[in-house]
Formats: structure tokens, sequence, C-alpha cells
């Protein structure tokens, strides 16, 4: 059997959905389950746990920027500091980035990597 690795199972209520890594925007925890954007404008919930994305993607392209959110830092195009610093991607989306979390993220953006 060949398993895409581009592809992420995502466990709903009602059974598994397959989604292309690439297109996921932000995983949104929910309690102990998970909301999954996707740049097609999909909202996906997952019962699995935020926590558990990022011990998955944590390493990859995918940040986590507040206790909520875990980001595709490749959908990212801008950074904003007005009232508080946040990361808009290409959607449109506006994403709090937690005090803990700021001189990372800055970090990222001068240094390029999630190193």
């Amino acid at each position: 059997m060949n398993i895409n690795p581009n592809k992420i199972i995502l466990p709903t209520k009602n059974g598994i959905i397959f989604e292309v890594i690439e297109n996921i925007l932000y995983f949104q925890s929910n309690g102990n389950y998970s909301i999954i954007k996707t740049i097609d404008g999909k909202k996906i919930d997952s019962t699995k746990s935020l926590k558990l994305f990022e011990e998955n993607f944590g390493n990859k392209c995918f940040i986590r920027v507040h206790k909520s959110y875990l980001i595709n830092f490749n959908h990212v195009v801008e950074l904003v500091s007005k009232d508080e610093l946040c990361l808009i991607l290409i959607d449109g989306s506006s994403i709090k980035i937690s005090a803990r979390k700021r001189s990372y993220v800055r970090k990222l953006f001068i240094y390029g990597s999630n190193q």
C-alpha cells in the first residue's frame, strides 16, 4: 500500500477526512478537539487535539503562535503590529500571537527558519 505523505488523516465525529497538508491554513483548539481551516474556506471539526497535531507537524512548516493556534507559516502574508501582534494569512484571517511567542515569531520573519 502506498500512502501519500502529502496528506493528513483528520478524524471527525463522522469518520475520516483526508486533506492535503499544504491546503491547511491553521489548526485551532476547541477544547479536546480541533478546527482545521483550509485555503478553500473549509472548516473541519476534528476529534484530535491541537497538541497531537503540534507533535506531528510542529517541526515542519506549522508553528504554534498561541495556545489556541498552530498555523502554516507558508500561508502567512503579513506581520501586523498595531494594538497586538498578529499574523495575516492568505485568506485574510488574522491570528493573534501570544506574548510568550512574539520574540520567536519575529525571529522567524527575520531568519525564515523554524529551527
